[in-house]
């Protein structure tokens, strides 16, 4: 499974378990995307309202296509939809990032 690389910017308590972080990342046309998450869908590591920020993250995706662009980038359309049910916090799920911004699981 491919993961996308995202940053928690903002650690949200609820007041429940599990706590909400609000990520971001930047797509492969420059525009910033946040998304709002339960602690444990986007990281596995001891993290809590002590934890320094900004901090790196994950999001499980489907990778739709490959392209090229047109300085010769590796470009990869994404789905975070798919797996976990994520969408940014404008409803929107299918992103163009760089391919160097995903990681394989594992």
């Amino acid at each position: 499974m491919k993961l996308l690389l995202v940053t928690i910017i903002e650690y949200i308590s609820s007041g429940s378990y599990p706590d909400w972080v609000r990520c971001r990342f930047e797509d492969a046309h420059g525009r910033l995307w946040s998304i709002f998450e339960k602690v444990p869908v986007v990281t596995h590591h001891g993290f809590d309202e002590t934890t320094p920020l900004p901090h790196l993250a994950y999001v499980a995706v489907v990778v739709l296509k490959t392209y090229l662009d047109a300085q010769g980038r590796e470009v990869a359309t994404v789905d975070t939809d798919s797996i976990w049910g994520i969408e940014s916090e404008d409803g929107v799920s299918v992103f163009d990032v760089f391919y160097t911004q995903l990681v394989e699981e594992g």
